[in-house]
């Protein structure tokens, strides 16, 4: 009797012990872990997709339902920019060149002369419109591969944005330029910060996430067609801002402090740290497919809601 005791106790003691359930979410958010990718490095949506790559270039992809993840690349494409266009085809940043699924095969693209940054991000209208940005240039999608052009500066670039007709840019010295296809034209942002994204809902809704005045605080700038506007109040003091975006009424910044949500006047802190438990930490990127506002962390965790 006692030796059936003791060894039930360890076999209690040896069961496996679940990992700690997350506190509470806000009603409508969830919690989910990616499957065959870990450290994720951009999270993009296009239509109803959603895609997230990781430094050496892995790529999960999210259907509306489920993620699944695409074939790997033969090499390593080191790299943290990612593009996807609505027909389906994934561009990644792939050390000097640019790497695409085209829905059968990855297919490199070289970059000749390319001085790029890292951190460069990507745009994606269509298979055949893609742009990429590095120091005063711009990558363009062309027949035959990728060819560069002028942008109007000598700064380097980390932010593009396509709206309309209109092409934007953005990086070192609060630079941020548009293209009407024809002339480029210098904005006055009126801040000298560096521009890390632009994010383009319309011709008069523009918003670009910039650094900070200290290496722990970050600025948003609005564009309303005629002039850009600081967009900071409500944002934490002490934690930057790793990302931004959504939708033009969902609009959401993320970080290490968790998630926040722009009301129209100010950033209201929606899930904070503490509510993302010890597992989930560090909010990362933010985009909104046609049906879903989804967040990734670093660690390979997604935030999703319903829009």
């Amino acid at each position: 009797m006692i030796r059936s005791i003791l060894l039930a106790a360890l076999a209690v003691d040896l069961a496996p012990v679940p990992p700690p359930l997350p506190p509470a979410l806000p009603t409508g958010w969830s919690l989910q872990k990616l499957t065959g990718i870990s450290g994720p490095e951009a999270l993009v949506c296009t239509g109803a997709r959603a895609y997230v790559r990781s430094w050496s270039g892995d790529v999960s992809q999210f259907d509306g339902a489920t993620w699944s993840t695409l074939p790997r690349l033969a090499e390593s494409a080191y790299g943290r920019s990612l593009a996807a266009s609505p027909d389906g085809h994934v561009f990644l940043e792939a050390g000097s060149n640019i790497v695409e699924w085209d829905g059968a095969a990855w297919v490199t693209h070289p970059l000749d002369r390319w001085d790029g940054d890292l951190d460069g991000q990507f745009a994606a209208e269509a298979a055949s419109e893609v742009y990429y940005v590095g120091r005063g240039r711009v990558a363009r999608r062309t027949a035959s591969g990728f060819a560069t052009f002028g942008a109007g500066t000598w700064r380097s670039l980390s932010a593009v944005a396509v709206v309309g007709p209109d092409l934007w840019v953005g990086g070192q010295g609060g630079t941020v330029l548009q293209f009407n296809g024809s002339t480029w034209t210098r904005q006055d942002t009126r801040t000298d910060r560096w521009i890390r994204r632009l994010i383009a809902f319309s011709p008069t809704d523009v918003w670009a996430l910039a650094d900070g005045a200290t290496y722990n605080q970050s600025t948003i700038l609005h564009w309303d067609g005629s002039t850009w506007r600081p967009r900071d109040r409500g944002l934490p003091a002490n934690g930057p801002v790793e990302g931004l975006g959504g939708a033009p009424d969902k609009l959401y910044a993320a970080g290490d402090f968790g998630l926040a949500r722009w009301s129209g006047d100010t950033w209201t802190l929606e899930i904070d740290k503490a509510a993302l438990g010890p597992d989930y930490h560090a909010l990362d990127d933010v985009c909104a497919t046609d049906r879903h506002i989804l967040v990734s962390d670093k660690s390979g965790n997604i935030l999703q809601r319903a829009r």
